[in-house]
């Protein structure tokens, strides 16, 4: 096994030590598709190539540094794991006042979001995870934190999914509005707010 000092010592820079880690274990940092991460620029391009990019691999992990990235919504394939770095120190700032924050496109499958922080600095009035566009499956969230957001998670026809630990927080006012969580195609609804 290889230790991270030998790691170091034998791929110098920062660009061979990302190709090591693309090759090995489909690890891809927005950071290496120009997402500065800064809570000033636009990073949807870079987010969404980093995404791109795993895809054509046949899935990986899309790792976000810490930090805030601003973006106006990202759309996610099957097997795609969006991981960031804990929930305090990573966030993805959603700067639009409609539409969603995280696409799951189509009949995803084996979709997977960790440890960040999802937020709506723009107070939109759509979902911060929508998937409606097919059956999603093996679709996993934990270690998470919505807020800005008129809505949660809409995931209309979820098979084997997860909802792990998070908070759901809104948009800040006193009276609940909006939805939470809702599951199912409309017959099995599952809502809390």
């Amino acid at each position: 096994m290889t230790t991270p000092r030998e790691l170091l010592a034998r791929y110098t820079s920062q660009a061979q030590l990302s190709s090591f880690f693309i090759d090995q274990i489909g690890f891809f940092s927005v950071k290496s598709y120009g997402a500065k991460g800064d809570g000033a620029t636009d990073d949807t391009t870079a987010i969404q190539a980093a995404i791109n990019a795993a895809d054509a691999a046949g899935g990986g992990v899309v790792y976000f540094p810490p930090g805030t990235y601003k973006h106006t919504g990202s759309t996610v394939p099957t097997k795609i794991t969006l991981q960031g770095a804990g929930y305090l120190v990573t966030v993805l700032n959603y700067t639009s006042a409609t539409g969603n924050g995280i696409t799951l496109s189509g009949s995803a499958r084996y979709v997977s979001i960790f440890d960040m922080r999802l937020h709506s600095s723009g107070a939109s009035t759509g979902w911060a995870i929508s998937g409606t566009g097919g059956v999603i499956g093996e679709f996993t969230i934990d270690r998470y934190y919505i807020s800005g957001f008129k809505n949660g998670i809409d995931i209309w026809e979820a098979i084997n999914s997860t909802i792990g630990q998070g908070r759901l927080s809104g948009q800040g006012r006193k009276v609940a509005v909006g939805r939470g969580i809702i599951l199912g195609e409309g017959k099995t609804k599952v809502s809390k707010t």
